[in-house]
């Protein structure tokens, strides 16, 4: 079950700000003054979306993509799949990893 740790282990794997990294989750509440993070209790909507970033992140690895990969514009892209996920559309980020991966399968057999 993900938890705000959860979170913040991966935000710092991506190294997503804290900001944005809270606009991710829907996060309703201010960042502290104090310069640490917020600890919170998900709730089942953050739950759902922290588990897609997992599963985001499970499939970069799989794709041997590194974080890196979430800030670069695909060729057909006018966002980044970072800007798709603070944009809510993170259901895009899956197709698109695979469709990074297909290419450069292919770029590969062709070279």
């Amino acid at each position: 079950m993900p938890t705000s740790a959860t979170l913040w282990s991966l935000m710092d794997r991506w190294r997503v700000s804290d900001e944005q990294a809270l606009e991710l989750v829907g996060y309703e509440g201010k960042l502290p003054t104090t310069g640490t993070r917020p600890w919170f209790k998900l709730s089942p909507e953050q739950k759902r979306t922290v588990s897609t970033l997992l599963d985001i992140d499970t499939a970069l690895s799989a794709a041997g993509f590194g974080p890196s990969w979430l800030r670069r514009k695909d060729r057909s892209a006018r966002r980044t799949p970072l800007d798709l996920m603070r944009a809510g559309a993170m259901d895009e980020v899956l197709p698109l990893i695979t469709a990074a991966t297909l290419r450069a399968s292919v770029r590969k057999k062709a070279g």
